[in-house]
């Protein structure tokens, strides 16, 4: 796998599909605020643009990070959150701190506007998931790729083509990113 892969391994998609993760996808479903993107055998939960969570796998242990910078560090009132992902207490941990995290990343962004960022998980959300979806054209599978070919703010596969594609087949070049 390239450090560049947009992949996960298969004990990861099952602790997220089933396991002990599930309720970070849930969340993501329940609240379209929320944007999952995955990455190279980790995924980040993006809120306005910026990143809420970041979980990672390293030696079958589950680590979550959260960007401390957005806090306001003198008068932050979100707990201390637990490093390692080990138990569902430590999800329900990181799931009840949500709410907090993104009003602190409120306050950040009021100070430090990234229009960009955000009208990327915007049109991403509306595009592949909001009341147009089915009409139109492209299935935005990606953002902020870098790779051989260069950076792209967001990549897209036809849709025409996404539905050709077998249960379990992916398209090439997202199967790439």
């Amino acid at each position: 796998m390239s450090a560049s892969a947009r992949i996960l391994d298969q004990e990861f998609i099952k602790d997220l599909k089933n396991g002990m993760l599930k309720p970070y996808l849930k969340l993501v479903h329940n609240d379209d605020t929320l944007d999952l993107q995955i990455r190279a055998n980790y995924i980040n939960i993006y809120y306005r643009g910026g990143n809420l969570i970041r979980i990672n796998r390293k030696r079958d242990v589950y680590h979550a990070h959260f960007d401390r910078n957005y806090l306001n560090k003198d008068e932050s009132n979100v707990p201390k959150l637990p490093d390692r992902i080990q138990s569902t207490q430590d999800v329900q941990i990181w799931k009840e701190c949500v709410p907090h995290l993104k009003y602190e990343m409120d306050l950040w962004f009021r100070k430090h506007r990234k229009d960009e960022r955000e009208f990327q998980q915007v049109l991403v959300r509306e595009n592949n998931f909001g009341r147009i979806a089915n009409g139109t054209d492209y299935y935005i599978c990606d953002i902020e790729y870098s790779g051989n070919a260069g950076r792209f703010d967001l990549v897209a596969i036809h849709r025409v083509k996404a539905r050709e594609l077998q249960p379990g087949q992916t398209d090439q070049h997202c199967q790439n990113t």
